[in-house]
Order: C-alpha cells, then structure tokens, then sequence
C-alpha cells in the first residue's frame, strides 16, 4: 500500500464533542489502496495533517482525538455482556453499526456494501462520539477515481493520479503538475472558478471580448457545454476549456500549459480530464 498527498476538497467537516468543542477538517488528502492481485486502485480520503501507519494489515489513520481504523475485512467480535448493538443504518453505500455500554457510545463501525473494506472506531472510556464524521467521510469517500470538489463555486473534477496537485492560493481551484523526467518539461494543469464581474451574459460574449480572433471548438459533456481555445505563448502551448454556470454569476476555466513542442502529446490527456469537469 502507499500513500498520496493528494488534495481533495473544501469541504468543511465537523462534529460535536464533549465539551461543545469540534473536530474539523478543511482540506483532506488521499490514500492509496492497491493490492498484488488486482489492477485496480481505490484511494480514501483522510484530514489534511493526519496520519497512516499500517501495522499486521490493519491500517490506522491519527487525526487530534480520533483513531480510526480500516481495512480488507477487519471485524471485531464484542461480548454481548458488554456490548449492546443499539442502532444500525445506512448512508451512501455504507452500512453503519454503532455499539454502546450503558450510554457511552464506545465503537462504530462502517462496512462499504460492494467491496470487502470496513472502517472502525474504537474508545472504551471516553466514548467516540466526536469522532463519528471523521469515520463517515472515510468511508464514503471509497473510491477507484479520487476527485477535486470546490464549495465555494460549486464544481468538481477527476484529478490525474499521477500529477502533483496543489489548492490555487485563494482556494478557487487547483493545479495539477508534473515532470516528465524523460524529455525534461513541465506539465501544468489549471482548474478553477472566477466570479464573472464584467457580467458577460454567456460564453459566446466572453470569447468576443476575450478571445477575438482565435478559433473556438464548443463541445458538450452530459449537461454541461463548454469551449475549447487554443492560444500559443512564445514557447509554450496553452488550451483553454471555459463554462458558465445558470445565472453566469461563475466563468469555470481549465488550461493546459505545456512547452509547444510537446502540446499534442499532452492535449489528449486534457480533454479526457475536462470531460469530468461537472458544475452542481
């Protein structure tokens, strides 16, 4: 197994404690599950700052107070002397078991309902009642694509496993980066969202002041249509893709940027990435 510093979103996550205080997390990153006899990865996300260890095949993520645990099949048998099961439910393609003694919950578990993976915490004395969101968005963050979502303007996009990515300084979007150590460049992958303050009614008056000249290739992915520009910059090549959202209140960009020379080789990756650029 390894891990990734991979950013996921900005969403803000918090839960109550004892004491009316929160355990929250603004920014998360991914993990990266893999195993020998499958081709397939799955990657979780966990709090930006937390921590991994993997000790006997049981995987532990530290973030503050909360310990949780996770894994292919990790089960725990309680003692009904002890244990009382008082509620179970399901969210998301999980199913969620919650265990009490007396009034103190002190274990809660999720089990992912199509894959053999389950999720677990576990406090005997102080009870974990704080922690219940962190296990949640664990769990329900399972998946084989790992995936930008940005709040404030309301999009989400896959994100390539194998660029660097970062959160743009004002948290409007994302970049995602690599080198390709072979020929010697950069590749450089912007994603983002801009409040439309020149109030252009539609895309088509935005390209005319912004974009006068160049040729446009408008295209259509699900719900959401969007346009392809092409804009050389001395010695690199750049594509753009733009959309608006209802009520044009948002212009969404992505643009590649990559040395001329090596533009078509990378254009195809590209357009298959904004393919997944969706708007909620």
């Amino acid at each position: 197994m390894k891990k990734f510093l991979y950013i996921l979103s900005l969403f803000i996550f918090t839960s109550c404690v004892s004491g009316g205080g929160y355990v929250s997390f603004e920014k998360s990153e991914f993990y990266e599950i893999s195993k020998e006899d499958s081709e397939i990865s799955y990657y979780i996300s966990y709090p930006q700052g937390g921590s991994i260890e993997e000790v006997d095949d049981v995987l532990t993520m530290d973030y503050l107070n909360c310990s949780v645990e996770f894994g292919d099949g990790l089960d725990y048998e309680s003692d009904p002397n002890d244990f009382i099961e008082m509620k179970t439910h399901e969210k998301n393609g999980v199913s969620y078991q919650a265990w009490y003694k007396e009034d103190l919950l002190v274990r809660y578990g999720g089990s992912l309902d199509n894959y053999d993976y389950k999720f677990w915490l576990s406090d005997f004395e102080g009870g974990v009642s704080d922690c219940i969101l962190v296990l949640e968005t664990m769990a329900e963050s399972f998946t084989d694509t790992p995936f930008y979502h940005n709040k404030d303007y309301g999009f989400k996009v896959d994100l390539l496993p194998n660029y660097k990515m970062e959160y743009l300084p004002s948290d409007e979007g994302v970049l995602m980066k690599k080198w390709v150590e072979e020929f010697g460049y950069k590749v450089e992958i912007y994603v983002f969202g801009t409040d439309n303050v020149m109030e252009y009614q539609n895309l088509a008056e935005f390209l005319a002041d912004k974009y006068s000249g160049y040729s446009a290739e408008f295209v259509s992915f699900g719900n959401d249509a969007g346009v392809f520009i092409d804009e050389g910059s001395g010695e690199d090549g750049i594509r753009h893709y733009f959309m608006m959202g209802d009520g044009d209140g948002v212009i969404y960009e992505a643009y590649l940027k990559v040395p001329s020379n090596y533009y078509s080789g990378n254009k195809e990756e590209f357009d298959e990435l904004v393919a997944s650029f969706e708007i909620l």
